[in-house]
């Protein structure tokens, strides 16, 4: 079949013009990054092909075999088309690419995933080659068969047999009709078809009353999208309705999921109501004025689980049962649970590293991008990783005001939540206001306030987490426990620097409330209350926690536990007096360990970063 085609290309009326424009917007076509890509990554594109190729008088088969052969070609080379990308919207001619990125209409040609443009440019020069030797190779064809026509009268009169004719049509097709190779050579045709110029002003006038009848689709679509890339996650929109009169859009059934649990949902609720304040959809921008969601749920089991959509930490490992059966959680759950809180920091900082961007050295920058870059080809592959630098003047997605009223969450059935966020979008670093985040529960037990501004490069950290029961937390660490009984109230009231690699400066103070300590070799001392002060400093993602054992005997001095601090201070001695050490380092060793309770709350970690 494919011979067959090839030789209709041969022996046809086809010019070299028509052959060498084929050949480049078969291989633009082809090259555009995979299926998804052309219907949402680069519908401009797509349609900026198709139309100069109706225009243009384009030899259609050889476009259609031209696409389908870079298409297979494109799958081998996508890691040289992302690498030849990244000097495009990296190097000299980034300017012209913002531009682009940032204009209306060819801000929907996906010109900012690095191997849109990279592939783009590689395509075209696959298609201008495949073009010259095509052209070469058609027209010394036709050149050898006008001489045999006109100087062989042996290859004249052979040729003119039916029974040539009859084999000749039934295994290459039906060549150049009554025209002579002479006729054909010398053929001039117009580079511009008629029709197709009618078929193009038609696309182009389906695709705006598309935007004009169907913006609700198109709006969900967007939205369903920006949120996916602010979430680092899948998430599914059941159904969604635009009231342009009135600027309302009424969302139904979202669903974010966790990226760090893909079998749970981060968020979700059955209805959400948005005021738009302004849709950019020429250049691929929603603004939304307040967004109101109810009954909304947090942590709920999802049917089919999600996947990711940005660069994040892989699924958590699934809790464990202890070995009772009934349940409770083992120090491996423990565990498990802070290397989730870990990726959820890791997450919270590279979002912090958008709004902090303008304010890091071009070498924190350029870090910072490859660290980004190479987790998104983990997670992603080639074909979606953006050039995010790139958009400039607004975000892609802002919403100005988030209310979600009655959220509960799995882990704490008895409580209700209300969240409260302003100026979240998927660019933070482009929006001037300051960002912020708040989550309180109805009962006074949990509250958390995170702040952000881009200007400053500062954020804050607020939160507290009260009345704990202290058993429950230390059924799961085995024997030896040094406390019991009671409850335990976490605050911390910090900040984070967004410079560089963001940075938390965290003082936490954990108060034990009615509760009793245990210092090997004596009785449980009952303790009312006390406040111990821990630090909390280092990059977001691996800070240190330091508390010192002076840190305790002074907590409980202040509680009015006398007694039992130098029972603490007698047996931190008595232990580096058995080891052999002498006084100065002994000092030294007290300075860095936290004692008892220093170590079961982590000891004096040093700076993981």
């Amino acid at each position: 079949m494919l011979i067959r085609k090839f030789a209709q290309i041969l022996r046809g009326t086809a010019t070299p013009f028509q052959l060498m424009a084929a050949c480049i917007i078969g291989a633009g076509i082809g090259f555009i990054p995979g299926l998804e890509a052309m219907a949402w990554q680069t519908p401009g594109l797509v349609v900026f092909w198709l139309s100069v190729l109706l225009i243009l008088n384009a030899n259609l088969a050889v476009a259609g075999l031209v696409a389908v052969g870079a298409k297979a070609i494109s799958f081998a080379l996508l890691p040289v088309s992302f690498a030849i990308g990244r000097v495009l919207l990296e190097g000299p001619t980034e300017g012209i690419f913002a531009a682009a990125v940032n204009a209306p209409v060819l801000a929907w040609f996906g010109l900012e995933y690095y191997a849109v443009a990279g592939g783009q440019l590689l395509g075209i020069l696959l298609g201008f080659t495949a073009g010259v030797v095509l052209v070469q190779s058609v027209t010394a064809f036709r050149k050898k068969m006008m001489d045999l026509g006109e100087n062989s009268d042996r290859f004249k009169k052979y040729s003119e047999k039916k029974s040539v004719k009859f084999m000749t049509w039934l295994l290459i097709g039906k060549g150049h009709g009554k025209k002579t190779y002479q006729e054909i050579l010398d053929a001039k045709a117009n580079p511009i078809r008629i029709i197709g110029v009618v078929f193009s002003l038609m696309l182009v006038g389906f695709v705006f009353l598309v935007a004009q009848f169907a913006s609700g689709p198109i709006v969900t679509a967007a939205l369903q999208r920006g949120l996916e890339q602010a979430n680092g996650a899948t998430v599914d929109l059941r159904a969604a309705s635009l009231d342009l009169s009135e600027n309302k859009l009424e969302l139904e059934g979202l669903a974010l999921a966790d990226a760090t649990e893909l079998s749970t949902d981060l968020f979700r609720t059955e209805r959400m109501t948005a005021d738009l304040a302004g849709m950019d959809l020429l250049r691929k921008r929603l603004t939304l004025d307040l967004v109101v969601a109810d009954d909304a749920s947090h942590g709920e089991q999802r049917g089919v689980p999600g996947v990711l959509i940005g660069p994040g930490p892989e699924p958590g490992p699934p809790a464990s049962e202890g070995e009772d059966g009934e349940g409770g959680k083992t120090i491996d759950d423990y565990l498990a649970e802070a290397e989730v809180w870990k990726e959820r920091l890791a997450q919270l900082r590279r979002w912090l590293e958008k709004i902090g961007g303008d304010g890091e050295t071009p070498e924190d920058q350029a870090e910072s991008r490859e660290e980004r870059i190479e987790l998104e080809i983990r997670d992603l592959g080639y074909a979606l990783v953006r050039a995010d630098h790139l958009v400039q003047g607004s975000p892609t997605l802002l919403i100005k005001r988030l209310e979600v009223r009655t959220l509960t969450a799995a882990q704490t059935p008895d409580e209700l939540f209300d969240i409260e966020g302003d100026n979240l979008s998927t660019h933070p670093a482009l929006v001037d206001e300051p960002v912020s985040l708040k989550l309180s529960s109805r009962s006074g037990r949990f509250s958390v306030d995170l702040g952000a501004n881009a200007a400053s490069g500062d954020a804050t950290a607020r939160l507290a987490l009260l009345g704990f029961d202290v058993d429950g937390f230390t059924s799961g660490l085995g024997s030896g426990s040094p406390l019991s009984g009671g409850t335990f109230d976490v605050r911390a009231d910090g900040s984070i620097s967004l410079a560089g690699r963001p940075r938390i400066a965290l003082p936490l103070e954990v108060t034990l409330n009615n509760s009793s300590v245990t210092i090997p070799g004596s009785d449980p001392q009952p303790v009312e209350s006390f406040t111990l002060p821990i630090g909390v400093n280092g990059p977001l993602d691996n800070p240190s926690l330091s508390i010192t054992d002076d840190a305790v005997r002074q907590a409980l001095i202040d509680a009015g536990r006398v007694e039992l601090a130098g029972q603490l201070g007698e047996e931190a001695t008595k232990l580096l007096d058995d080891a052999g050490i002498d006084t100065e380092a002994a000092e030294e060793i007290k300075d860095r360990v936290g004692g008892a309770l220093g170590n079961l709350l982590g000891g004096d970690k040093k700076d993981g970063g």
